[in-house]
């Protein structure tokens, strides 16, 4: 995370204005979430694979 003197709190993946803790813990669940993406691209799934399995769940 960057600190921007520029106006914004602070950058992840995105600029934040406002509320500083609630940005903090949706870039960790960003951040967790693509790492789990990377791990299972890894493991040969398919992204299509992977979407579909996401699209079932909603």
């Amino acid at each position: 995370m960057v600190m921007n003197p520029a106006g914004a709190k602070c950058i992840g993946v995105w600029k934040v204005y406002g509320n500083v803790e609630t940005a903090q813990r949706k870039f960790a669940q960003y951040k967790k979430c693509t790492r789990l993406y990377w791990e299972a691209i890894q493991k040969h799934r398919s992204f299509d694979r992977l979407v579909v399995g996401c699209l079932r769940r909603v």
